[in-house]
């Protein structure tokens, strides 16, 4: 088997500065520009939003309830994670 040597490897490292940079610059960008102020991700162990282990590195365990919010607050970006 030939590995593509452009490949970046599969790593934890790399996937979580990857998702880092998705939700302090990507995101806030995507929610000013459809003028979002604040988004709600809602599920539970058994019912998980699809989009939600996109948002959380690998080592955050999903507990019984979880609820995430991005949102504008006096002009700044926050994330926040309930558990």
């Amino acid at each position: 088997m030939v590995k593509d040597k452009r490949l970046l490897p599969c790593n934890k490292n790399v996937s979580k500065k990857i998702l880092i940079k998705r939700l302090k610059e990507l995101l806030p960008e995507i929610m000013k520009r459809t003028d979002s102020h604040m988004w709600i991700i809602t599920g539970n162990e058994k019912h998980l939003d699809p989009i939600m282990p996109t948002l959380l590195p690998d080592d955050i365990d999903l507990g019984r309830l979880t609820i995430m919010v991005f949102c504008f607050h006096n002009g700044k970006f926050e994330r926040h994670i309930i558990s």
